[in-house]
């Protein structure tokens, strides 16, 4: 009898249950076959550089926390990011991940339609769909490079809906300006539709960040993940800036405790460490430079440029990416498979931009990889 609900859930919303997701060592252990030694995630778009050491001195003190509840709105942090951003503090709301912002946005604006653009997360569709809501997408062009060209589109939703729009994009890694998302904005405000920005992978272009104006509009939500820059992805973090209505809303719903001590505590040391943003910023730009040049000199794929700290792939050859994936496993490798992806053709991956010596193992076997399913 479960079963059968759960399978009338997935026919009724025309969508599976579940989004795959990058990160799943487990999987392609299932997939592929175990492996001796540590594997190397490129499918996981997650700062790859140690953390300072501030960081685990404040987990082994909110490790003593351990049976007290945590604050139910994170107050410290919020009062951090509020400082840091010069944002009144109640337009701040902290969660479990920018995923949970996410459905808990949706949850609390319950809008008449939506509109996506793919390819971009899947998260989107599936909580767009979790209300109810019949959702309008528009395909992006590879040909212009996934990009939107001077903002158009947005004006297919209706009044009352929301667009989820992602910038930088994942998986493309397309970046729209700040000055044509303002306009957007704009054009939403004058029709009555909101907009979701999602701007996880915003970090090393924060300068196109829609972050200072959010706080005052009545139609913008920015969601932002500590998960991804901050190496947090264990722990789980992130927050959403918006119109303090909305944000008390959105705070109001979902579970009473979203956040647990030990993310706080991180969140609290590295939000405030300015030298360690700027010094990480500068190194994973240093590596996503010297990564790309590499991949363009490889045959047989076709990286697209990115302002994300992660690239799409495409192969221009003969072969499949389950078939690259699988020799990249024997070498403890472990890239994003797109096949299937909403929005893109077959032969598409997504690799993370990670240290030095973890970025030339890739392009080692990524030339190996493509040398023998050429032989």
């Amino acid at each position: 009898m479960l079963k059968d609900f759960f399978l009338a859930l997935e026919l009724e919303k025309g969508k599976p249950l579940s989004v795959p997701h990058g990160g799943n060592s487990r999987e392609a252990v299932e997939r592929f076959g175990a492996v001796l030694g540590r594997i190397i995630d490129f499918s996981s778009n997650v700062n790859p550089f140690p953390l300072p050491a501030a960081v685990q001195r404040a987990l082994r003190s909110a490790f003593k926390r351990l049976n007290v509840y945590p604050d139910r709105e994170s107050y410290g942090l919020k009062k951090i990011l509020a400082e840091r951003w010069g944002l009144p503090i109640h337009s701040i709301v902290v969660g479990n991940g920018s995923a949970d912002l996410l459905y808990r946005a949706v949850y609390a604006l319950r809008p008449k339609n939506g509109l996506i653009f793919q390819p971009s997360f899947g998260e989107y569709a599936k909580a767009l769909s979790e209300v109810g809501v019949k959702i309008k997408v528009l395909r992006l062009d590879p040909v212009r490079g996934f990009s939107l060209p001077k903002g158009k589109g947005f004006e297919r939703v209706g009044k009352g809906g929301v667009v989820f729009f992602c910038n930088p994009n994942n998986p493309t890694g397309c970046l729209t300006p700040k000055k044509v998302l303002e306009g957007v904005v704009r054009r939403l405000r004058e029709k009555g539709a909101f907009l979701i920005m999602d701007e996880a992978f915003i970090d090393l272009a924060e300068e196109e960040s829609l972050i200072s104006q959010a706080a005052y509009e009545e139609n913008l939500l920015v969601l932002r993940s500590l998960t991804k820059f901050y190496g947090l992805a264990g722990l789980r973090l992130g927050y959403a800036v918006g119109h303090p209505v909305l944000i008390r809303r959105i705070q109001e719903i979902g579970q009473p405790w979203p956040v647990n001590v030990l993310a706080q505590a991180a969140g609290e040391v590295l939000v405030g460490n300015e030298t360690f943003r700027r010094k990480t910023c500068e190194r994973w730009l240093r590596e996503k430079e010297d990564l790309y040049r590499h991949l363009c000199q490889i045959p047989g794929i076709q990286p697209f440029p990115s302002s994300a700290p992660f690239f799409l792939v495409r192969l221009t050859e003969k072969g499949s990416v389950e078939s690259l994936q699988r020799r990249l496993w024997k070498d403890r490798l472990l890239i994003r498979d797109l096949s299937g992806f909403p929005g893109l053709e077959e032969g598409h991956f997504r690799v993370a931009v990670r240290n030095r010596r973890e970025n030339r193992l890739l392009v080692r076997s990524l030339k190996k990889a493509l040398a023998e399913e050429e032989s």
